[in-house]
């Protein structure tokens, strides 16, 4: 923001080339409240007679600034490709599509930056899911927390250098789930046998199978409780704008959709409630919506539609609801298919449904393997396809926010059950209010809380 000063007759002007719109509360010249969503920045002007009353006024209008929430566009999308390398030959002009990157497209930066369980801190895993290679104590309960958060620490600041960094922070931990019931499938059954083990180990003086289980659940759950909770407070505390939140939180089954059903199974929302744990420390929501199994695209829209109701769900325990990010891809199988790019229809289901479901964003990821030869595959389909899907996305839903829900809140489709094109009829959308507004189409403010 730059600001000038200019002498007049009736004493300084001070102007600024951006500033909020402001609301008749404030003193202050403008033509509209302030908005945390999809706002038209115009020019303030402090006119004042006095010299010494324009400074006070200035300094009140810096105060005010620092009062409005930060400007979100009623969609957004980002671009987490480790594609950097693309640039020189292959690029792709991001910002004419309406996708934030980080600056130079760098894989970290000042929008988003994730962090890998190998090398964030001191990871709890079993390496190849052999119980004979433990990392780092193999289980949680069996991790000292405190020289994880010492490295983790480190990690963080590395990598997020700004201490006023806002933009996404994702802590991605896959190898094992946070409740010891749901590790009791494939490989992830070796933190399930490797608890109960450790339980025995340490209680030789309990013999019963059930109680054996009962206190090897107990003591994992403690320990996988401390370990997210801890390790997500450690870098909100390092970094307090970030949006700090899990990768692949809430979850969902993997076949969610196969039977015409829009919804996460009991079983996993159940789940997902008993880590209201993790939610409760979280700034945002980051499910995953990738589309890599056989299905129809039917299925496929639902089982996507599935997890997004699910991240809809938690996120309205909160006041005002927790900000989600779909993680999504735009490629099948980048590790042996490069040239395998999501149909039109998958494309719809991962781009278009979000913004309709009023989900704030998405989050577009891949793969580094064989990044160089995967290049002009990414630049052809960008360019051709998919950049102006996800452009036209974005136009389409601020300007529904806009005309329809007054700039006050989002567009959403009440029956979304099928995506036949990225064609927006603004008159088939509700308006899903921002807080402190109402009414079918937001034009009703209310009283503050």
């Amino acid at each position: 923001m730059e600001d000038t000063q200019e002498e007049t007759e009736g004493g300084p002007i001070y102007q600024y080339s951006e500033t909020y719109q402001n609301s008749s509360e404030t003193g202050f010249s403008g033509n509209k409240r302030a908005r945390n969503m999809s706002v038209f920045i115009d020019v303030v002007v402090i006119t004042v007679s006095d010299p010494r009353q324009g400074v006070m006024r200035f300094q009140e209008f810096l105060a005010f600034i620092a009062l409005v929430p930060t400007l979100l566009s009623a969609f957004k999308a980002f671009w987490n490709f480790p594609s950097k390398t693309c640039q020189s030959k292959h690029a792709v002009d991001f910002k004419s599509y309406g996708i934030e990157t980080n600056q130079n497209l760098e894989f970290y930066g000042n929008k988003v930056v994730i962090f890998y369980e190998f090398i964030f801190g001191n990871y709890p895993y079993y390496k190849d899911y052999d119980e004979n290679k433990p990392i780092n104590g193999g289980t949680p309960q069996n991790c000292p927390l405190q020289d994880h958060l010492d490295v983790a620490k480190k990690n963080i600041t590395d990598r997020i250098p700004e201490v006023d960094f806002d933009g996404l922070a994702i802590i991605d931990l896959e190898e094992w789930r946070p409740i010891f019931n749901q590790n009791f499938y494939g490989l992830k059954t070796v933190f399930r046998n490797q608890s109960i083990a450790l339980a025995k180990a340490n209680n030789p003086s309990v013999t019963g199978d059930a109680e054996i289980l009962k206190l090897a659940e107990k003591e994992f759950n403690d320990a996988a409780r401390k370990f997210f909770v801890e390790t997500i407070k450690l870098g909100r505390d390092l970094r307090k704008k970030a949006k700090w939140g899990y990768y692949g939180f809430p979850y969902c089954n993997y076949n969610a959709g196969e039977k015409g059903e829009y919804e996460c199974s009991k079983r996993y929302r159940d789940w997902n409630d008993e880590m209201m744990f993790i939610f409760n420390e979280s700034k945002a929501l980051y499910p995953s919506i990738y589309l890599g199994f056989k299905a129809s695209s039917e299925q496929r829209f639902r089982y996507v539609q599935a997890i997004l109701k699910e991240a809809r769900r938690i996120a309205k325990k909160f006041t005002p609801p927790l900000p989600i990010y779909a993680y999504t891809k735009i490629e099948y199988d980048p590790l042996n298919k490069i040239d395998e790019f999501y149909n039109d229809n998958d494309l719809c289901a991962t781009i278009k449904q979000p913004a309709d479901l009023g989900i704030d964003g998405i989050i577009f990821w891949s793969s580094s393997a064989s990044m160089v030869k995967r290049c002009p595959e990414i630049q052809n389909n960008m360019n051709t396809r998919i950049g102006s899907k996800v452009k036209n996305t974005i136009d389409q839903h601020d300007q529904c926010r806009k005309t329809r829900c007054h700039d006050s809140g989002k567009c959403v489709l009440p029956a979304n059950t099928t995506c036949p094109s990225f064609a927006i009829d603004i008159n088939s959308y509700g308006c899903e209010c921002d807080q402190g507004y109402s009414g079918d189409y937001c034009d009703s403010q209310t009283a503050a809380p």
